[in-house]
């Protein structure tokens, strides 16, 4: 009877040692499974974190586009008011007297403001009601891209097109006004690319045709002919401080960090204190930190 209490107690004893063996096992594997979550949780928190700055980055970077296309309009605004007057001047002193009508013609230029040259001599039509309805026709397409009504403009420019098809300078302010109804529309960027590549070669070396062309290329992230394009204003424009603003933006995106940095120190140069220019500047300079000498 002893024995078989004794041969019990040694099973009940072994399975208690079993039972507490598996205890610990199972937790030594839960102490694993939870540094291994702990391990997962901090690379899950990084990442978050590196996402959240990058996306600062380019929130700041499209909000900086939008303030600059915002001080565009203006400034074509501003220089738009006074030809708008001078026209409008101009053919009122010249109600009494239609043959001032035709020496005013010979001697005006298609768009001061436009960045174009002026219409060769055979685009310029006989002195009489066409060219009184000529200028009013330009009055109210300027009247409508300075106020931001782009549609009528795009309308208005359109007409001028189909009527004097020879004038750069009418087709590139029809591009320009379809360009600020929808400037991320993909299918709005196609027709303005072609119509500025269809104007004349030396018309599309000019200052409005490159800008705007460099900023669909850059919407469309295509940098290298964005870069062309603000390269060649920089040529043309070399005291203006966005046009060098823009050529390091593209080039810091081409890939070529040292040519953004001297595009981009020529921009510091000629607008000290701008805060765009320092932001891309710093972007810049940390994608590109200075070599080591050796010893």
């Amino acid at each position: 009877m002893n024995k078989g209490r004794i041969a019990a107690a040694a099973a009940l004893i072994l399975l208690l040692c079993s039972a507490a063996g598996f205890f610990f096992w199972l937790r030594a594997s839960l102490s694993q499974l939870d540094a291994r979550y702990a391990a997962i949780d901090g690379r899950l928190l990084r990442l978050e974190s590196e996402l959240t700055s990058q996306r600062s980055f380019f929130a700041e970077n499209l909000d900086s586009r939008m303030s600059r296309t915002e001080s565009r309009i203006r400034a074509d605004s501003r220089r738009i008011v006074p030809k708008i007057s001078s026209i409008s001047n101009g053919v009122e002193s010249m109600k009494a007297d239609i043959g001032g009508i035709s020496a005013l013609l010979g001697s005006s230029s298609a768009s001061s403001d436009s960045g174009m040259p002026a219409p060769a001599a055979a685009s310029v039509p006989a002195a009489g009601t066409d060219t009184v309805l000529r200028i009013r026709a330009e009055k109210e397409a300027a009247d409508a891209f300075s106020s931001g009504h782009f549609e009528a403009a795009v309308k208005d420019y359109g007409l001028l097109c189909e009527s004097w098809p020879g004038n750069s300078a009418y087709h590139y302010r029809h591009a320009l006004s379809l360009y600020r109804i929808n400037p991320s529309d993909s299918r709005t960027q196609a027709q303005v690319m072609a119509e500025l590549k269809g104007l004349p070669e030396a018309d599309q070396d000019s200052a409005g045709p490159l800008e705007l062309l460099g900023l669909i290329y850059a919407d469309r992230q295509d940098w290298p002919p964005a870069l062309a394009c603000f390269a060649r204003l920089c040529e043309k424009k070399p005291d203006d401080a966005s046009v060098f603003r823009e050529a390091a933006e593209c080039a810091f995106y081409s890939g070529d960090s040292a040519l953004a940095a001297g595009y981009i120190e020529r921009a510091a140069a000629l607008k000290p204190g701008d805060a765009d220019t320092a932001s891309l500047a710093a972007a810049i300079a940390a994608s590109n930190p200075p070599k080591k000498e050796e010893p």
